[in-house]
């Protein structure tokens, strides 16, 4: 990604740059670091990339949004526009502030956190502890340099994800009302030895929460009733280890759905305590209903 020839950077101020051809077509960068200034500065004089490689001495990234005002503007060359993905967490914890850290550069991101409202102590321990108590929206905003939900995405693949987190058993119900609405989603799974992760269901495609739930029933008679008795006992606190191989693999699975990859999609990771990782595969049940339900598969019946 290269600054256009005549464009350069005519002032540079605290934690600021002036970048433009002239004073009469200019913009201001602010929030910028040493580092960063002096990439706009090698990049207006010599033509540099801004994706140097790592072994240059200068910067090799700019924030996205500060990426996106100089496209806007009119002042890069050779744009390869990374792909916009609006990531929505049911719960937001430790371990999807982990997956935001493993993600922040492949993708133009927008992300909705359903709950909690604030920054809570699982959370700050990642995202660092002045957020704590904060809104956390805003907080992972200022934390990811986040996209604002009303900036327009024009160019590029944009893409929606629904993580659905819970404990114990997977969110079945959650899982089936979003395949009737067409929702891609993540079932991510804290259990009481790790966590399992998966399937990612492609409504009409792959397994859904709702097919898991009917291979329980027929395994256990009486399982939602061993469920409801399950749920009453609080789970301990994941193991850092279970935690960063949790986040790894929803953000192996993000990378999967981004690249209409469907190999992965019925794939179950489980993560347990010490690290430790096994796959297993989800069985689309026949009698679910789930890809005649889609709104895909009802679409082009029309």
């Amino acid at each position: 990604m290269k600054l256009k020839p005549g464009v350069t950077v005519l002032r540079v101020g605290d934690h600021s740059v002036q970048v433009g051809t002239d004073h009469g077509h200019h913009m201001v960068l602010r929030g910028l670091h040493d580092r960063q200034i002096n990439a706009l500065i090698a990049c207006s004089q010599h033509s540099v990339s801004l994706d140097a490689d790592q072994d240059d001495p200068l910067p090799s990234t700019l924030p996205i949004r500060l990426r996106m005002r100089l496209q806007h503007a009119g002042f890069l060359e050779d744009v390869t526009l990374p792909q916009h993905l609006a990531l929505t967490f049911t719960v937001f914890d430790d371990v999807s502030a982990r997956v935001l850290d493993l993600v922040k550069n492949d993708f133009y991101l927008e992300v909705i956190p359903l709950q909690p409202r604030r920054v809570d102590d699982r959370i700050a321990r990642v995202i660092g502890e002045g957020f704590l108590g904060l809104p956390l929206k805003r907080s992972l905003s200022n934390r990811y340099d986040l996209l604002p939900r009303y900036v327009p995405h024009t160019h590029g693949q944009n893409e929606a994800l629904t993580i659905v987190s819970s404990q114990r058993f997977p969110a079945f119900e959650d899982s089936w009302m979003l395949v009737k609405e067409d929702i891609p989603h993540l079932l991510v799974t804290e259990l009481e030895d790790g966590y399992d992760v998966g399937p990612l269901v492609i409504p009409g495609l792959s397994a859904c929460g709702a097919c898991l739930l009917s291979q329980e029933n027929a395994r256990d008679p009486d399982f939602l009733d061993h469920r409801k008795t399950a749920m009453r006992t609080p789970l301990v606190a994941p193991t850092p280890l279970a935690t960063h191989g949790a986040a790894w693999s929803i953000a192996r699975f993000i990378q999967t759905f981004m690249g209409n990859d469907h190999l992965m999609t019925s794939s179950i990771h489980h993560i347990d305590a010490h690290g430790g990782f096994s796959i297993r595969q989800a069985v689309p049940e026949a009698n679910c209903g789930c890809k005649e339900n889609s709104l895909s598969e009802r679409t082009s019946d029309r």
